[in-house]
């Protein structure tokens, strides 16, 4: 935002001006979903999460036993329920460990589980 402020003096009729510019960034926000339908009907149909304020962040999706089913790029891409090329997981509870760098260099885990359902 560009701010200006006039002041002008009433007795002599002078007048100064300032300048300034106010950068407003983005604090880090991160939205996770608990559930979510990858069944085609466009609809939740892939594991998303919202990010922002991040300058990277990385996704990693578990079984329940802890197998390590996929890894993405949290802040560009998602996950469609497949494993392998294409073969879609059973319905099921899986685990999502987020690992996020926001534009401060701070590094911030979110973990949780979701539900995977079509």
């Amino acid at each position: 935002y560009d701010v200006v402020l006039t002041i002008t003096d009433n007795e002599t009729g002078c007048m100064d001006t300032a300048h300034i510019t106010i950068n407003v960034e983005d604090l880090l926000s991160v939205t996770i979903p608990n559930v979510f339908t990858p069944n085609g009907d466009g609809v939740h149909d892939f594991f998303k999460s919202n990010i922002k304020g991040a300058k990277q962040a990385e996704a990693f999706i578990y079984a329940r036993w802890g197998l390590l089913m996929h890894s993405y790029d949290a802040l560009n891409s998602s996950w469609d329920g497949k494993v392998n090329g294409g073969i879609s997981v059973p319905d099921a509870t899986y685990f999502y460990l987020i690992k996020v760098v926001d534009k401060f260099d701070e590094k911030k885990d979110y973990n949780g589980h979701f539900l995977l359902t079509r």
